[in-house]
Parts: C-alpha cells; sequence; structure tokens
C-alpha cells in the first residue's frame, strides 16, 4: 500500500510484479548493470568524438604509422625508431588486424581503449568488494575522470598499461605474488612506468614477517620478471635486432630535455612571463621542451635529482610498512598498495623531465580509493582536488603550450598535485591519517548501499 495526500492507494499487481523483477535483476547483476551503463556511456562519447572522420590526431596517427609499418615488414627499432617498449606493439597493431584505413583505425583504437577502460573498472569493482567500501562511488569518480578526459584518453595508450597495473595490485592484494609481478612487468614493457612500482612488492614481501616465504616470493617474482622481459626481447632477437636497438627507447627518453609541462619548465615559463628570465618553447619528439638558461644549468643533474626522489619515496613506504601491521584487515592492506602506487607514481609524474597531461590516466583507478573511505564515507577534498586535476589538465592538453595562460594552469594543476602528495607523505610518516580528513557521511539509501 502506498499513501498519497491522505488516501491509500492500491499498486496494480502487474506493476508490482514488474517492479519486483527489475529490482532482482538489478540486485543479481549490480556489477554488470555498471560495467554495461560505464561502456554505454564511453561508446557513446567515441562516437561522438570520432564522428566525420575526428580523432585522427596525437599519438593514435603515430600508432597507426608503426602498425602499418609492420605489416609493411619493417622491423620495430631496427628498421624505424621506436619510442616504447616493446609489449606496446601488440596493442597498436590489434586495430590494425582488420584496417588499413586511417579513420576505421581510430574507431577500432577507441573500442580497444573502452575495453581496457571497462576491464579496470571491473577489478576496481571486485578490490571494492573485497574492501568493503562503496563501489557504487568508487565507479562514479572513476567514470568522472574518463568522461573529463575521454576526447584525449581515445588518442593514448595509457589506460591500457593503467589496466594491467591495477590487475597487477590486484593479484598482489590477493597474495598471488608471482602473478603480480609478472603482470607489472608486462606492464612497464607496454610503458616503463610501472617498473617503479616493482620495489613496493618487494618492500611489502619482505616486511611480512609472518610470512615464512616472503624471501622465496621475491626472488620468484624477481626470476618472474626477468621471463617476462626474455618473452618480449626473443622475437626481436631472432629478428637480428640488437639488445641495443631494443634498449633504445630507454635512451630515447633519457636525452629528452624539459618537456614544457614538466614542473622545471613549468617554474621556468612563469619566471619568464615575470621578466626574471627567458624561455623559448621548442618542439621535440611530437612535444615541446622549455629551452632556457636554468633548463640548460638544471639538465645535466636532474635526471639524478628525480631518482634521488623515487628512492626516498621508497624509504617512506619502507617505513610505514615497517611501522604498521597488515595482517589483521584486507581493507588496511589493499589501501596502503593504493597509498604506497600513488606516492611512487605522484613523485615520479612530478619530478620527471617530461609530464605529458595523459599521465593523470595512471591514478584513475588508484584515487578513488583515496576518496571512498568505506560504505559511508568519502573524503571530498581529495575528491575535489583529483577532478579539478584531470578537468584541468584536459583544457591544458587542449589549448597547448602557446596559450598564453598555458603555465599558469600547469603550476595550479601541479600544486593540487603537491597538495594530495603531501597528505600522502604525512600518512607515510605516521604523522597524520590521510583517510580521516574532511570526511564526510554519504547518505545511504538503497541507491547507494549494497542491496543484499
Amino acid at each position: 500500500m502506498l499513501k498519497s495526500t491522505g488516501d491509500f492507494q492500491k499498486i496494480p499487481v502487474s506493476d508490482c510484479s514488474e517492479s519486483m523483477v527489475i529490482y532482482k535483476v538489478f540486485k543479481d547483476h549490480t556489477n554488470l548493470v555498471i560495467l554495461v551503463v560505464s561502456a554505454i556511456i564511453m561508446l557513446a562519447l567515441l562516437i561522438i568524438y570520432t564522428a566525420n572522420g575526428n580523432g585522427a590526431d596525437n599519438d593514435v596517427v603515430n600508432f597507426y604509422k608503426h602498425a602499418e609499418a609492420i605489416k609493411a615488414g619493417q622491423i620495430p627499432y631496427k628498421d624505424f625508431v621506436f619510442e616504447f617498449p616493446p609489449f606496446s606493439l601488440v596493442f597498436f597493431m590489434i586495430p590494425s588486424m582488420f584496417t588499413s584505413e586511417m579513420h576505421t583505425y581510430v574507431v577500432l583504437y577507441g573500442v580497444e581503449i573502452v575495453f581496457f577502460s571497462v576491464l579496470t573498472l571491473y577489478f576496481m569493482i571486485k578490490i571494492a568488494e573485497k574492501m568493503k567500501v562503496n563501489k557504487y562511488l568508487v565507479s562514479t569518480i572513476f567514470m568522472i575522470f574518463i568522461v573529463l578526459y575521454f576526447d584525449q584518453m581515445i588518442r593514448k595508450f595509457d589506460i591500457i598499461v593503467a589496466a594491467f597495473t591495477f590487475i597487477s595490485l590486484y593479484l598482489f592484494c590477493d597474495k598471488k605474488y608471482t602473478f603480480s609481478y609478472v603482470v607489472m612487468a608486462f606492464a612497464a614493457l607496454i610503458k616503463i612506468y610501472p617498473i617503479f612500482l616493482i620495489p613496493i612488492f618487494i618492500i611489502m614481501n619482505l616486511a611480512d614477517k609472518e610470512d615464512t616465504m616472503r624471501v622465496k616470493n621475491v626472488q620468484k617474482g624477481i626470476v618472474a620478471c626477468l621471463c617476462v622481459a626474455f618473452v618480449a626481447a626473443v622475437p626481436l632477437l631472432l629478428l637480428s635486432v640488437s639488445v641495443s636497438d631494443i634498449l633504445s627507447f630507454v635512451g630515447f627518453h633519457s636525452v629528452r630535455g624539459f618537456q614544457v609541462e614538466s614542473i622545471v619548465a613549468v617554474i621556468v615559463q612563469n619566471l619568464a612571463s615575470l621578466g626574471f628570465t627567458t624561455a623559448t618553447i621548442v618542439p621535440s619528439c611530437d612535444t615541446s621542451d622549455i629551452i632556457s638558461p636554468i633548463c640548460s644549468f638544471l639538465l645535466p643533474y636532474w635526471s639524478a635529482v628525480s631518482a634521488l626522489a623515487i628512492i626516498l619515496i621508497w624509504m617512506l613506504i619502507l617505513y610505514h610498512v615497517n611501522k604498521v601491521s597488515h595482517n589483521s584487515s584486507y581493507r588496511d592492506f589493499a589501501r596502503d598498495v593504493m597509498i604506497y602506487s600513488l606516492a611512487v607514481l605522484m613523485t615520479f609524474m612530478l619530478v620527471n623531465k617530461v609530464f605529458s597531461t595523459q599521465y593523470v590516466i595512471w591514478l584513475y583507478a588508484l584515487i578513488p580509493f583515496l576518496v571512498v573511505i568505506n560504505e559511508k564515507k568519502i573524503n571530498i577534498p581529495i575528491a575535489v582536488l583529483a577532478i579539478l586535476i584531470v578537468a584541468l589538465s584536459y583544457q591544458i592538453g587542449t589549448l597547448g603550450p602557446y596559450y598564453e595562460l598555458f603555465p599558469v594552469l600547469n603550476i595550479i594543476r601541479d600544486v593540487m598535485m603537491f597538495l594530495i602528495l603531501s597528505q600522502i607523505i604525512l600518512y607515510l610518516l605516521n604523522e597524520r591519517n590521510i583517510l580521516d580528513l574532511s570526511c564526510s557521511e554519504v547518505v545511504q539509501n538503497c541507491e547507494l548501499q549494497e542491496i543484499k
């Protein structure tokens, strides 16, 4: 019975039955509903952004050219310069297996990006359920990031790397250590940055004093990583590509200058706009670098500075791991894995010589677990900062380095990233609990609380 304006009205039996059917379908298949709705949203955006031949620009054009070169019989690293690790070729080739026409390739590549986005969300939901945090909020935050940056995301391949990286973290949280090392090594051989997360596995494995297999877990993990690298190299070696040629993608990036969005370049550009120095934008490696007396002075030392910063973060992680116990709660263990990964990745992004806007995609699957505390609480300041970072990154990537406010937008984004990173560092020092900062309780009715 339903009360309405003082009178009781009887709900028709047929309407009640239909409602119960819909309720039961949703109750039994909530995860599938989330994934299907998310996929529909992304596919709709893909149609919009690739309509009338649009979308064929930026990195995806290079992916198409590389795939067509391989189909023509050319060998990467040997017959043409290839700036990425070997396994990235697999994902450039997949759309090319079905077409040689540019726009069709772009659309199919977009479908591939949608698939890996949904795959990432699937594992996010799985881990959210195990952590007993609100999977609807986790999914919503992830999809906000996706929608805000989708136009640029379909031209990059970072979500593919992010997907395998998150799967690796999921496996590690499930104590499937060897598999987690394998998947992380595979991700690093698509795009190099996940290699900086492997030391987190080593630190957490060795710190688990109750695990009698802790040393063997690390040994097996390292051997597994080497085996993955061997599998990546063997086909190229058989095609007479030298080891030095295969490793050329490392040298390709090590000799780069300060990319226009890097923290040093951004500071220099803002100083130049105030008249304190000079700065010139020059094309470099399909992007732009900054030439300046300050950059010329810092460049010989900056790789060492970046390495030192990441080593310091690893040391902070080691300190934190030895101060806390991860044996009591899956939620605490998994969340710390996410926080440690965020610390390393955000440090790498902020201190590296290169900071392309698409790097924010690396954070998509991790930030929601810093925002959603449990079934009832969310960290609003972190959520707002993260959304603004992604929105600003889209604007920065769209407007380009010659836009007048480009340095200002970059410095604002970098400050917001530093705010999040500073809270994580305080957490690692046990000085402050980032999870208790300005948390708001979510009203949990049937639309937010998992139906049981």
